[in-house]
């Protein structure tokens, strides 16, 4: 998922290595998540079950602005997923799982949301284009922890 923005943001031709430090850390929280699911399903017995996923449908993007926005409904798109698994194991009775989902999953993941909405908040401000995206990059790539914009270059203070 992540992957593809990636490889997108380092092209030469777009080489905006800050978003791709995003999404390189993004994809390896979704790799980590992935496995944490899998573990507590093994631990409670389980066994893991998995379907085809599907080729994304866009693989180019007009400018950064697109791929934040996609990036950002996918990330909304996960948070409902696990608010209903969250919800379908109240309704059995399983406060083990809605203790896990909000411990490891939830807070991780509004906090996702949060960052990626405050690049899109930003890259709005002169319609994504332009000094604002370079002035986004060099944020994202001089953090090592994009969830910092409160020392932003370019947030007012």
């Amino acid at each position: 998922m992540k992957g593809r923005y990636e490889s997108y943001v380092k092209r030469d031709d777009v080489a905006l290595l800050g978003f791709a430090v995003l999404f390189n850390k993004k994809m390896k929280e979704h790799h980590l998540a992935v496995s944490k699911l899998i573990d507590y399903q093994v631990q409670r017995g389980c066994i893991a079950s998995f379907d085809n996923i599907e080729k994304p449908v866009t693989q180019q993007w007009a400018n950064v602005m697109e791929i934040m926005e996609e990036a950002l409904a996918l990330e909304k798109e996960v948070n409902e997923s696990l608010l209903d698994l969250s919800e379908l194991g109240k309704e059995h009775g399983d406060s083990h799982l809605v203790a896990f989902l909000g411990e490891d999953f939830l807070k991780k993941q509004s906090m996702s949301i949060y960052t990626i909405s405050q690049c899109v908040t930003k890259l709005k401000r002169c319609s994504g284009k332009g000094l604002i995206v370079t002035l986004v990059d060099m944020e994202l790539e001089h953090h090592s922890n994009p969830h910092l914009f409160s020392q932003s270059i370019i947030t007012p203070q």
